[in-house]
């Protein structure tokens, strides 16, 4: 799919779409702070290796929201 359109929030499986996407969105930011807590203390950037398990953190939430949104592609419209 090249796009996608609006989602149809009236949909009876919306909920368990939002639920899923949350639950995901709440896996990056729990991953990315154990990841970048030792820099807040620090007050030292982070280095190019967590820099980069970061950046393939954001590549894999990608693939899970592109696979999400393809799992519940009935609720968006064209």
């Amino acid at each position: 799919m090249s796009g996608r359109g609006r989602v149809n929030q009236k949909h009876p499986d919306y909920p368990k779409y939002v639920d899923e996407y949350k639950k995901l969105q709440n896996e990056l930011i729990r991953k990315e702070d154990e990841l970048l807590d030792p820099f807040f203390y620090t007050k030292t950037p982070p280095s190019n290796i967590v820099s980069k398990q970061i950046g393939m953190l954001h590549k894999q939430y990608g693939k899970d929201i592109r696979a999400l949104q393809d799992r519940y592609s009935y609720l968006f419209e064209k």
